[in-house]
């Protein structure tokens, strides 16, 4: 019964060799048993659950379908591991009574572990539902083509199978890259929310300078560097695994170590659009705040944008997602938080932890400088660029510990 499919093939290629146990394998007779499996592994020794699709004649999501899935999600959910959903179905069920109510069923379970573990969707078909309630979306573009470049908007054409530029976190040019994606992401979050982030030794020196930052950013206003670089460059070993990188490319978002301690990156991006957070970048910023905010990563702000083009409106998720933010937040101003920017980007009156400028910064309006605002406590020092990673690894070890506990209440009343 194993021999031949597709689904098992593929859990076999993202998880460890001869890791994989299978539940349910003889629910169901003949090509309906097979389209789902079920089961545990490893990830780098680390307990995974998971469940594969894949389409068959017979599109519909059967009644012994959705109970092997809804047995793994509860699974997933009382061992407190992560899940992951690889999909290769045809898309939204046969709206059959018994389709419809598995595929409620699922969706239900997926949302109850929300923020309890991390749950990775890789869609390989078309898209459904249940992809658009996972943390992270994984797709293979379409003939082996990347969505985008991090360097170039996404194009019509280039949206990949049935998901859009907005939907997919990372895009990957075939299998075997999308499954060393999604085992590169798992190394940077914890199995639950109740533990930290796995901590992996650094080689990088905590105190390297870097003297390259001292002129990486340009004296004018208007003058345009890439704020990548000064990511890769602050992080442990240059290594910068971002999300979404096809879209709302204003700003950056990703994972990387500072001293071996994981930490997500929220970064304003001159190239594109002068740094401004418009909605869409809003949104997405927002979203990977409570997604590392959930999970307990640190988070790093690099600041350097004009604000919203439509003043607060289009900033207030992602302000909203600062200020409910607990975990370490440490942000650094390269060159301009003014206007609405400034209460935007992790502000000390949104709970950071630690404030840092650049001393050509501009704060609060155009002309400000840092020594200002360090004047009246809303930056905590003033430092020359070379000397940013020392900084921050020296003050994320300080607070990775700390914690905060917010008001008890059911849930904030956030606009969606």
């Amino acid at each position: 019964m194993r021999g031949g499919s597709p689904a098992r093939a593929r859990i076999d290629a993202l998880l460890d060799a001869d890791s994989f146990v299978e539940l349910d394998a003889f629910a169901g007779v003949g090509e309906a048993a097979a389209r789902a499996v079920v089961g545990l592994g490893t990830i780098d020794g680390r307990d995974v659950a998971l469940y594969a699709l894949t389409s068959g004649r017979d599109a519909s999501l059967s009644e012994v379908t959705a109970a092997k899935i809804a047995k793994v999600q509860e699974l997933a959910l009382r061992s407190r591991v992560p899940l992951i959903a690889i999909d290769d179905s045809a898309g939204e069920p046969n709206e059959g009574l018994t389709a419809l109510a598995g595929l409620a069923g699922i969706c239900y379970r997926h949302v109850g572990a929300s923020g309890v573990v991390p749950q990775l969707g890789v869609v390989l078909g078309a898209a459904t539902p249940v992809s658009a309630l996972m943390d992270l979306v994984f797709v293979v573009s379409e003939k082996g083509r990347r969505l985008t470049s991090p360097d170039h908007p996404a194009d019509e054409g280039g949206r990949g199978p049935g998901v859009s530029p907005g939907a997919a976190h990372l895009v990957a040019e075939d299998e075997a890259e999308c499954w060393r994606a999604v085992r590169a992401v798992l190394s940077h979050l914890p199995s639950h929310s109740g533990e930290a982030p796995p901590f992996q030794p650094a080689a990088d020196p905590s105190d390297r300078g870097d003297a390259a930052l001292q002129t990486l950013v340009p004296e004018s206003a208007d003058g345009q560097y890439d704020m990548r670089e000064v990511v890769t460059r602050l992080l442990d070993d240059g290594r910068f695994l971002e999300v979404q990188p096809f879209f709302a490319q204003n700003v950056l978002v990703g994972f990387g170590r500072l001293g071996g301690h994981v930490a997500g990156v929220v970064a304003n991006q001159p190239r594109v659009l002068a740094g401004a957070l418009d909605a869409a970048a809003s949104g997405k910023a927002a979203r990977f705040v409570r997604l590392c905010d959930a999970f307990n990563v640190p988070l790093v702000s690099l600041v350097d944008t004009p604000g919203s083009p439509a003043g607060t409106a289009h900033g207030v998720a992602l302000l909203r997602a600062y200020a409910e933010a607990t975990v370490p937040k440490l942000a650094v101003i390269t060159r301009r938080a003014v206007g609405d920017a400034y209460a935007t980007m992790s502000p000390k009156q949104l709970g950071a932890d630690l404030n840092l400028a650049w001393p050509s910064a501009e704060i609060g309006d155009a002309v400000a400088g840092p020594y200002a605002a360090a004047e009246r406590g809303h930056v905590d020092a003033v430092i020359e660029p070379r000397e940013t990673r020392r900084a921050l690894v020296r003050s994320l070890e300080l607070c990775v510990h700390r914690t905060v506990e917010p008001p008890s209440r059911r849930h904030t009343s956030i606009p969606l």
